[in-house]
């Protein structure tokens, strides 16, 4: 054992497995969302191209 506690979570790298509408864990990204219907996909770099537009 070591004196580092567990704190538990996940990490970062599976927000991108996250629908951006309602916070659904998608078992598959590239389908469309199972719970609200969004689709969306990633690019190469990770990020996606379904988001809301840019802020006014």
């Amino acid at each position: 054992m070591n004196d580092v506690p567990d704190l538990g979570g996940d990490p970062v790298c599976w927000m991108h497995r996250v629908c951006p509408d309602c916070g659904f864990f998608l078992e598959e990204p590239e389908a469309p969302c199972p719970r609200c219907g969004a689709v969306f996909r990633h690019d190469a770099e990770g990020t996606d191209e379904s988001g809301p537009g840019p802020l006014p």
